[in-house]
């Protein structure tokens, strides 16, 4: 796996629960307990939240995740980080659902990471589906029907575009 190469392996997680190796409130018993495609660390498990997110904004500062923090920052007119987030990077890819299964990829990637990304197929209309769904909650947060700062941590990429990016920081 790529991303192994550029991060310790063992900070990347296929298929992350947010009750993997819980020691907080989310434990296997907590009820709803989202998953993300990919996850990559450090994570946030325990209850000592503060030290927790202080590992996780350090490890932020990777020229990967600062390429995709710019990228974000474009997409959205800046970057504003989820300060409790579950892992450093959290990846939804869709390549099939529909617009409500790709607002839940937006709801998962921006609660759950630090910096959270939507990867796409780069053929076909599903890409033009996910920056629709980005555009509606663009135009949300511009009415004041949303906060401010609603998913200013996602990015969304086609699956090329990402390569590209990750073939650079190989």
């Amino acid at each position: 796996m790529y991303l192994g190469r550029i991060f310790d392996g063992r900070r990347v997680c296929r298929q992350f629960s947010i009750d993997t190796n819980a020691s907080d409130v989310f434990t296997s018993d907590a009820g709803y307990l989202p998953r993300l495609d990919l996850a990559i660390g450090p994570y946030n498990v325990t209850t000592d939240r503060e030290r927790n997110a202080e590992n996780i904004m350090a490890a932020a500062n990777n020229s990967f995740i600062r390429e995709i923090i710019t990228i974000a920052a474009d997409q959205n007119s800046q970057f504003i980080e989820n300060k409790n987030p579950r892992c450093l990077l959290s990846i939804e890819i869709e390549f099939s659902g529909s617009s409500k299964l790709i607002m839940g990829d937006f709801t998962n990637a921006g609660m759950m990471g630090h910096v959270g990304l939507i990867i796409g197929p780069s053929e076909g209309d599903m890409m033009k589906r996910i920056i629709c769904v980005q555009d509606y909650v663009k135009t949300l947060r511009n009415l004041d029907k949303a906060p401010p700062t609603l998913f200013m941590n996602v990015a969304c990429l086609d699956g090329h575009k990402f390569l590209q990016i990750l073939q650079r920081f190989l």
